[in-house]
């Protein structure tokens, strides 16, 4: 334990996973995974939604997610949105983690209703 902490002080939380014997990929996964629905927590409240309404991340039901709530994930360097552990290179996943910290992978409000189709249909290819 104090190996973890003392690892932790000096290469942080990254280096903890190298030591305690966690895959990098399985610890970038839980990143991406908890980077991602934070930030569509964080989202919400600032929409005007309360905190006891908001929904669950579900990489699988993405586009009911965008048409119900409509937020959308932008700047997903994979080619289609899903769930982090189907990704299974660390390098993607590192691509992923930096474009979610750099806040180049963030959530977005579709536009008005008017301009809604579009931005679905532009959803619906990616």
């Amino acid at each position: 334990m104090v190996c973890k902490i003392n690892t932790y002080i000096t290469g942080g939380l990254g280096a903890v996973a190298h030591v305690s014997g966690e895959r990098k990929t399985t610890f970038y996964q839980k990143n991406i995974h908890d980077m991602v629905t934070s930030g569509l927590h964080m989202y919400f409240p600032i929409m005007g939604h309360n905190k006891t309404s908001l929904p669950a991340m579900a990489y699988a039901n993405y586009e009911a997610l965008v048409v119900e709530w409509g937020v959308e994930l932008v700047g997903w360097t994979e080619s289609q949105i899903v769930n982090p552990g189907d990704i299974q290179s660390s390098v993607h996943l590192k691509s992923l983690v930096t474009a979610l910290q750099s806040g180049m992978c963030c959530w977005h409000q579709l536009n008005e209703e008017g301009d809604r189709q579009q931005d679905l249909a532009r959803v619906k290819k990616t």
